[in-house]
């Protein structure tokens, strides 16, 4: 069993070149790795993981999402954290229940 794994990740990639990263590095059971690249909505430089790319039927969807996470700003972080504090008292919960309650 073991020389199978073996054989089967001398055969990946150690190195793939994927559209608004460049050049991602194998990096053991973690998938692939970028260098450090600016991402805007975080305010700072990181690496981005992709698991399962070299697999994948679909690699334009990591395409898409790689750009979407690129090209966004901290706005829309912002907008989006309204919208998750309202869910939580929207949803039923038992804290918008009390609140409903008195």
């Amino acid at each position: 069993m073991k020389k199978v794994v073996r054989e089967e990740t001398r055969r990946r990639k150690k190195t793939l070149e994927v559209p608004g990263l460049g050049v991602v590095t194998r990096s053991g059971d973690a998938g692939h790795l970028s260098k450090a690249v600016p991402v805007p909505a975080l305010g700072r430089r990181c690496r981005v993981a992709l698991e399962e790319y070299e697999n994948d039927p679909h690699p334009e969807d990591f395409h898409a999402a790689i750009a979407n996470l690129l090209s966004r700003d901290r706005a829309v972080l912002t907008a989006a954290g309204r919208h998750v504090l309202s869910s939580g008292t929207d949803s039923g919960s038992p804290r918008s229940a009390r609140s409903t309650d008195t």
